[in-house]
């Protein structure tokens, strides 16, 4: 998860949603380089208590600046390491529902390399809506790191913008018959219009009573203490219902994977 400028009061939303998914055999990396807006860097202590949740705070030595989307991807999988085998980008501004890397997982057991779902939930307008993704919301994907290969393993770093939507559409190009389509949206994409409203961090399934977490974590004396609002609930309530119309009787979900964390 690269940390951006100016978006202190999504970063933790978006942690929030890794912390809830039930998929426990996931790591997630943190790639700050020192943001210029203080209240997006983690404090010492919530560093530690993240790490041992399985969240790594990932910085360059030095104070050294990545120059790209890219860099701060590669960075990452530099240091986590070849025994990662599949990775899920995870924007700081956007939302996971808690079953996200479960249904991600399920796929890769029928021998898919990456996932790209035909759908997303997204906040257009300030209410939810169901958007298709045609070529866009690169940050719904998940995929094998075989299909890094061409590029040596890594993403492939062209220094301009619109890397990550040009790399979804190498993934389209170059693994097209590789991909799993996943039918249930499990992404909340946020569109950063005025007027509009973004929260991520919709957790727990649904049924419970915690919700999206809206304060600066590097001043909140409980990072992961929810928060509510009118949006929120009216939103849950939406999403809920979205599933129980759209899930077949007679399909069952993914299996619930239960693996331990390493």
């Amino acid at each position: 998860m690269p940390v951006w400028n100016h978006r202190h009061e999504t970063i933790q939303n978006a942690l929030k949603c890794f912390l809830d998914q039930t998929y426990m055999n996931a790591t997630l990396a943190i790639i700050d380089d020192r943001p210029k807006d203080a209240r997006c860097s983690p404090t010492q202590e919530q560093w530690q208590e993240w790490k041992s949740r399985n969240v790594y705070l990932l910085r360059p030595q030095n104070g050294e600046k990545f120059r790209s989307i890219a860099a701060k991807y590669n960075f990452a999988l530099e240091y986590m390491g070849p025994h990662f085998t599949h990775v899920a980008i995870w924007d700081d501004d956007d939302g996971f529902t808690e079953n996200h890397l479960e249904h991600a997982a399920w796929h890769y057991g029928t021998g898919a390399l990456w996932t790209y779902p035909d759908k997303v939930f997204s906040t257009f307008g300030g209410s939810l809506n169901i958007e298709p993704t045609e070529g866009r919301f690169w940050s719904s994907i998940t995929f094998d790191r075989r299909c890094l290969d061409p590029w040596g393993g890594l993403f492939p770093d062209r220094k301009n913008v619109g890397q990550d939507q040009m790399f979804l559409g190498e993934l389209k190009t170059r693994f097209a018959d590789s991909r799993a389509t996943p039918t249930l949206p499990t992404y909340v994409y946020r569109w950063g219009r005025e007027g509009e409203q973004h929260w991520s961090g919709i957790s727990q399934g649904f049924n419970c009573e915690s919700s999206w977490d809206a304060c600066p974590y590097s001043v909140s004396s409980k990072p992961l203490e929810a928060v509510y609002d009118e949006f929120y609930l009216q939103t849950r309530q939406e999403i809920e219902a979205y599933y129980r119309n759209n899930i077949s009787a007679t399909t069952p979900p993914p299996p619930r994977l239960t693996a331990s964390v390493d």
